[in-house]
């Protein structure tokens, strides 16, 4: 556990035996036979799903699911691995240009430092005390590994860094021995996620449609998924604020590019209080709230505002309402901004003039008086020509006083 007085991760009391506890994960499978009342699957159908590592298994039907033809029984086992690595390089929000870190090399951590370069990672450093591992991460994009056995990772990455460490830190291997590097970094400021939001939580339980259906129709039954779903997020919660990090960012994209998905007033009822009860809670603990929210929420701001929210991540420039400059001018005076860069227009689409111009605008404008951390408003998209993405680089590179 993280000791706030020492700053130092401590062994963990033990509080009796963790067994017996059921061993498995991702299992594959054909079905032997289906019951009666059965019209997903028939016999002879290839299915995977989470399940305890056994010859046979009786499942109900929505434990399961169809495994694409396409699809080898090797690589389907591999699919809650890559959604947990997913998740964390997600959560991270790593930025294009950042230098990662990735302490642990499983499968988890190797599926990572690919999606880490796929997000924009300019420089990855990758621990593993297994040369196997650390080869395989050389082969899939890291470019420097370390033996956290014979040296001290934290000391390397400053070096090879020239003292600047790394913007973003993941940590897979489940080691003290990672979070303790990790916070030897304390001349950054260390943001965590919180993950999936309540609002997106319910709709990957209940599918889109029927979540959204659910907040009109059936509002008993949706109000206490919400409460449910705030309930298990608050215990997350409290796991983190124990952690040396210095702000919590939470992942709620309750907007579209023209306005709040379930509407305001919906927005109001459902997770406004739930909103304030999280940024409340990390308050408390001394840290900074972070929201990521994609789209259009200028009409939700000054709630935003009002509940406490310190910093709005994303501030995508094309949706409705949401010019940047605008939104500075409004409420710039009780929030910080966190990106504006337009990711759907001027990056894509922009001329390498027009970015560097858009680019010294933001950092003259929204930067004026703070308040600010320029960024794209999202990951650098498919069709962007590489030539503007090499614009972007260098305007970053002059902003920052770095020759390249």
């Amino acid at each position: 556990m993280f000791d706030p007085q020492y700053r130092l991760f401590l062994p963990r009391e033990k509080t009796g035996s963790p067994f017996p506890r059921p061993l498995g994960n991702m299992s594959t499978g054909t079905v032997i036979e289906a019951g009666g009342k059965v019209k997903k699957f028939k016999a002879g159908d290839r299915v995977f799903g989470h399940l305890p590592i056994r010859e046979t298994y009786t499942v109900k039907e929505n434990q399961i699911n169809h495994l694409p033809a396409e699809m080898s029984s090797e690589e389907a086992v591999c699919i809650d691995p890559a959604c947990v690595a997913l998740a964390g390089v997600r959560d991270a929000n790593i930025k294009l240009g950042e230098r990662v870190a990735i302490f642990g090399l499983g499968a988890i951590g190797l599926m990572a430092v690919q999606m880490a370069k796929l997000d924009g990672a300019t420089i990855i450093f990758a621990s593993d005390p297994l040369p196997i591992r650390r080869r395989l991460a050389e082969k899939y994009g890291a470019d420097r590994t370390f033996d956290p056995t014979s040296i001290d990772v934290a000391l390397e990455i400053k070096k090879a860094s020239q003292d600047k460490g790394v913007d973003v830190a993941i940590e897979i291997s489940g080691s003290y021995g990672a979070l303790q590097e990790i916070n030897k970094n304390r001349d950054h400021f260390l943001v965590t996620n919180l993950g999936v939001g309540v609002f997106e939580r319910t709709w990957t339980m209940r599918g889109f449609e029927n979540a959204l259906m659910d907040s009109v129709a059936n509002k008993d039954f949706y109000k206490e998924l919400v409460c449910k779903i705030f309930e298990q997020q608050m215990t997350i919660l409290e796991k983190l604020l124990i952690l040396p990090f210095d702000g919590i960012m939470l992942s709620e994209d309750w907007g579209y590019q023209g306005g709040i998905i379930i509407g305001a007033e919906r927005w109001r009822e459902y997770f406004k209080p739930y909103a304030a009860k999280l940024y409340d809670r990390i308050h408390k603990a001394g840290k900074y709230t972070f929201s990521h929210i994609c789209g259009s929420v200028e009409e939700i701001l000054l709630d935003l505002i009002e509940i406490g929210l310190d910093v709005y991540q994303s501030v995508q420039p094309e949706a409705k309402n949401n010019n940047p400059y605008q939104l500075k001018e409004l409420y710039g005076k009780n929030i910080t901004f966190w990106g504006g860069l337009g990711s759907q227009s001027t990056i894509p689409f922009g001329s390498l003039s027009g970015i560097k111009s858009e680019f010294r605008r933001l950092c003259r404008e929204m930067g004026k008086g703070g308040g600010y951390i320029l960024a794209p408003a999202k990951a650098i998209q498919p069709e962007t020509p590489t030539e503007n993405v090499v614009a972007l680089i260098e305007a970053f590179a002059e902003q920052a006083g770095i020759s390249i």
